[in-house]
């Protein structure tokens, strides 16, 4: 009887210890679960993913959180449908007795999957789950930085075709202290907040996040001493001095509206290269704008949230449209890579009429239609087909796998057959055949080893954005190639964002995750031999000697690129070369040293398509072999490079295409500056570094000083104030010209592909048109079914300021270019 009872309670005791400290009919273990900025994001970009575990049990709780993507409606890729989208994250976490804990991990999300927060206990066991929470790229998020709460609903209502979240930070505390947390929002607004409480990592945070392509929007009033004076004057284009008083009516009339509001205002001084964007000629600015790396600075004069501005109707909500204006529609569609109807697109760039380089095809890059913040949707498309050039997509020949299956047919058959009759002993071929087929066997698998060798081989295609202190933003693609089947641990750097998942290429299987630790994984599940699995990783290095350091002053001199480039850094460059949004590239030197200065007067000529998007969907084997090897000596039949020079070659050409488009679909108002760069390994796998093959280009925004003849979509437009209201729709464009620019100009439509013979049906008396005379005070229509020449007064200051009024009923977007008198607008269409 003692006996039973000891085994009872060992029994019972081990059950016990399956049991764990908390189950899943346990309601004392709940867990919550939020994704985004306010259900906000960018696609592309890193979103928070909120978790809040409470714990109100006597007993400690140790396992594993897990964010697993669920399916909201499924997306066709490739032919198939992918239930699950998204990276599985896995973190260890301790939830003590009686107390709770509050999770943040940074992930990409695309809009057509969620994910719910899950809780395993230490055996692995499912303890409990929370609902399931998504994020839309289609809400503007808005990070707001103020003591006074009510801010959020005046920045909510803002009119307009997309829906505003806004995150309220009371506080310095939990605002983000890393550049890449803020990437997935679309304006970062400060008003009322003392600023002297900011740490120097949250104040760099913000720099970084505007030089590498974010909006950040400044309010001044009455407590501008507390929120303007306390950041660094780079990110003040008006730098304050007083306090004064203006009138609001420039804000109410830019929206057909009129007040007699006076409200206070900062005063101060211009600074160098910013531009007034809101004020009355004989008063202060009411709104100043300033570039800042490739993001845009506006600072207003007053507070939208402040008195009397607080409690004068829909005044506040009138003023802070420059916050969605400015945030809501990224890249305007003015550009020759920006002509698009609503979807992404994948094709050479349209004939440049007139343009230097002649009539060929642009470069081939994809960019999302109207893209927000800085999200890399348009870097993940371009970049994926790179990695597809790996160990694991070398085809065997077709003459050694013949001569293989012919040689194993023959001996395993006749010639077996007639060995063993020739001995008498028939009955041995119960052995040899078996036998045959193990050898050959093993000398296919030898023959394998022979052309993908042994050991793990990373492809990497990285981009390096460089911001304008000289920090650098690393986004890397990996492809992994493995020589054994089974699951492959990733080793990364402390610091560094991992995701399984790469935009809507993703066909990565469900059970691949990052787990986060101190040295964070990537686990690659059930790889089959030599085959290939990919992972992209984002880090953040500050400002540094020995980083990238490049400035250019370039202009435009008929069709040549001049000026000078300077390499400030301490590290080479190779294949430096200027991009531009029309679809064109001057090669600007082979090799730059540190330190060395180059004086450039470059051809500038239509870019070629770069190999191995000219063998993809949509374009003839004909034109790839003619644009990726015009001399038809260095190509294989398929158009594919047969030497490695050439490959390598064609692929640093291919990744400096990407960089520059993805600086394009983050902003329309640059140029981009390019070069291939060495990199060092990042990683290892399974402990030891793998074998490498990378290629890495940077890219840095320019804007040209002076433009001979400024050609049809180089002068981008940039978004002022967009207002819906019923069915009419109201939308402000400030054109911003080079410092200087041949004329005169004139300002005509952007061709749509297949409408009208390109010209668009968006026609009065369903649109006005009309643009703003700076000498005159007053809006002057114009028809914008051909082009008007514009007079001096409507291009003062170097700005081309448009309203568009429509009772559509829905956004049209910016359908309207500036360019030189006699440089004929280019070729709409799109179509590959």
């Amino acid at each position: 009887m003692t006996t039973l009872r000891l085994v009872a309670v060992l029994a019972a005791a081990f059950a016990a210890l399956l049991a764990g400290p908390a189950r899943a009919d346990d309601p004392s273990l709940q867990v919550d679960f939020a994704a985004g900025w306010d259900g906000g994001g960018v696609a592309g970009a890193w979103v928070p993913l909120w978790v809040h575990v409470a714990n109100t049990s006597p007993t400690e709780f140790r396992g594993t959180l897990v964010l697993r993507p669920k399916v909201v409606h499924s997306v066709n890729i490739g032919g198939a449908l992918d239930p699950n989208v998204g990276t599985i994250y896995e973190q260890p976490i301790t939830i003590p007795a009686h107390g709770d804990k509050t999770v943040a991990i940074y992930g990409q999300v695309v809009d057509h999957s969620a994910y719910e927060a899950v809780l395993l206990d230490s055996l692995g066991r499912e303890a409990v789950a929370s609902a399931q929470a998504g994020v839309s790229s289609g809400i503007l998020s808005v990070a707001l930085m103020s003591e006074v709460t009510g801010g959020e609903s005046s920045l909510k209502a803002a009119k307009g075709p997309r829906q505003v979240g806004v995150v309220r930070y009371g506080s310095a505390q939990g605002f983000p202290s890393n550049p890449l947390f803020l990437g997935g929002i679309a304006a970062v607004v400060i008003e009322d907040f003392d600023a002297s409480t900011l740490s120097q990592a949250q104040l760099s945070a913000i720099a970084e996040y505007v030089g590498l392509g974010g909006n950040l929007v400044l309010a001044g009033g009455p407590a501008w001493r507390r929120t303007l004076s306390q950041l660094p004057t780079a990110l003040l284009p008006l730098h304050p001095s007083a306090t004064g008083s203006a009138s609001l009516k420039p804000i109410a009339t830019l929206a057909g509206r009129d007040t007699d509001l006076v409200a206070p205002v900062v005063l101060g001084e211009v600074q160098r290269g910013a531009r007034v964007l809101l004020g009355d000629p004989n008063g202060p600015p009411l709104a100043v704008e300033a570039d800042y790396g490739a993001g845009r600075i506006v600072e207003l004069a007053f507070d939208p949230g402040a008195a009397p501005i607080a409690q004068s109707g829909d005044l506040p909500s009138l003023a802070w449209q420059e916050v969605y204006g400015m945030a809501a529609a990224g890249p305007t569609a003015n550009s020759a890579i920006g002509r698009q109807t609503g979807t992404p697109w994948i094709g050479p760039l349209p004939a440049q009429a007139g343009a230097a380089g002649g009539a060929a095809s642009g470069s081939l890059i994809a960019v999302p239609a109207r893209p927000l913040g800085r999200g890399s949707v348009a870097l993940d498309q371009n970049v994926v087909p790179l990695l597809l050039q790996t160990p694991a997509s070398v085809v065997p020949p077709v003459g050694l796998l013949g001569g293989l299956l012919i040689a194993y047919i023959l001996l395993a058959g006749p010639v077996n057959y007639a060995a063993v009759r020739a001995i008498g002993r028939r009955e041995l071929m119960w052995a040899t055949v078996p036998l045959i087929a193990v050898v050959f066997t093993a000398g296919t698998y030898a023959t394998g080893l022979i052309r993908h060798g042994s050991d793990y081989v990373v492809t990497e295609v990285s981009v390096l954005r460089v911001a304008p202190d000289g920090a650098v933003d690393t986004v890397s693609y990996d492809g992994l190639f493995s020589p054994r089947r089974g699951d492959v641990s990733v080793q990364l750097a402390s610091d560094v964002l991992a995701s399984t998942s790469i935009g809507y290429y993703d066909t990565t299987p469900a059970d691949d995750r990052v787990i986060l630790k101190r040295v964070p994984e990537v686990v690659l599940r059930n790889l089959a031999l030599w085959s290939s699995r990919a992972f992209k990783t984002e880090s953040f290095q500050p400002a540094h000697p020995s980083q990238l350091a490049l400035e250019a002053h370039l202009s435009l001199q008929g069709t040549h690129i001049t000026g000078t480039v300077t390499n400030h850094g301490k590290t080479a460059v190779q294949r430096l070369a200027l991009a531009t949004t029309s679809g064109q590239r001057a090669e600007l030197a082979a090799n730059l040293a540190p330190g060395a200065t180059l004086k450039v007067d470059r051809a500038l000529a239509t870019a070629p398509v770069a190999w191995p998007y000219t063998c993809g969907v949509g374009v003839n084997v004909r034109s790839c072999q003619t644009a990726a090897c015009p001399d038809n000596a260095s190509c294989a039949s398929s158009g594919t490079p047969s030497s490695s020079a050439a490959s390598q070659s064609l692929r640093e050409v291919a990744v400096e295409q990407a960089a520059a488009a993805d600086l394009f679909s983050r902003t329309s108002d640059f140029q981009a500056l390019v070069a291939v760069v060495d990199t060092k390994a990042s990683l290892t796998v399974e402990g030891s570094p793998p074998g490498r093959k990378a290629v890495a280009a940077s890219v840095a925004p320019v804007k040209l000083e002076a433009v001979d003849k400024l050609l049809p979509g180089w002068a981008t437009a940039q978004p002022l104030i967009s207002i819906s209201n019923s069915n009419r729709q109201t939308d402000v464009y400030d054109f911003e010209l080079p410092a200087t620019v041949g004329g005169p100009l004139v300002i005509d439509e952007v061709g749509s592909a297949g409408i009208a013979q390109g010209k668009p049906f968006f026609r009065q008396p369903l649109v006005t048109y009309e643009v703003y005379d700076w000498a005159k005070g007053d809006w002057v229509t114009f028809d914008p079914s051909k082009p008007a020449v514009l007079t001096g007064g409507e291009t003062a200051g170097g700005v081309v300021r448009v309203r568009t009024t429509s009772d559509l009923g829905f956004y049209i977007g910016n359908p309207l270019e500036v360019y030189t008198q006699g440089a004929p607008p280019a070729n709409g269409d799109l179509l590959p």
